[in-house]
């Protein structure tokens, strides 16, 4: 898969977490899901968040980012992430 589409990649690997036995279907993977949704739709490509223009140097609109609000998505994230793996890693060595 190519590029930074946030939910087409969140969706290939929810797959792939399915079949290793933790789906994200718990309550937590739901809120991560939405989490990814509402990042996705700020930063379509990506892009946003990195440079100041498009590939073909468009200056950005600015759009307001709740610093506190995305670290806060962040670390939910990439928590619950790591808690799948280490479940996953743990489970693997049974």
């Amino acid at each position: 898969m190519e590029g930074h589409d946030l939910l087409a990649l969140w969706k290939q690997l929810s797959g792939y977490m399915e079949r290793w036995g933790s789906p994200t279907t718990d309550d937590w993977g739901i809120i991560v899901t939405k989490q990814i949704a509402d990042i996705q739709e700020v930063d379509p490509r990506g892009d946003r968040f990195r440079y100041p223009a498009d590939i073909k140097g468009n200056r950005f609109e600015l759009t307001h980012v709740e610093l506190e609000g995305l670290i806060r998505a962040h670390n939910s994230i990439t928590s619950y992430l790591d808690g799948c793996a280490t479940m996953h890693s743990e489970n693997a060595h049974l």
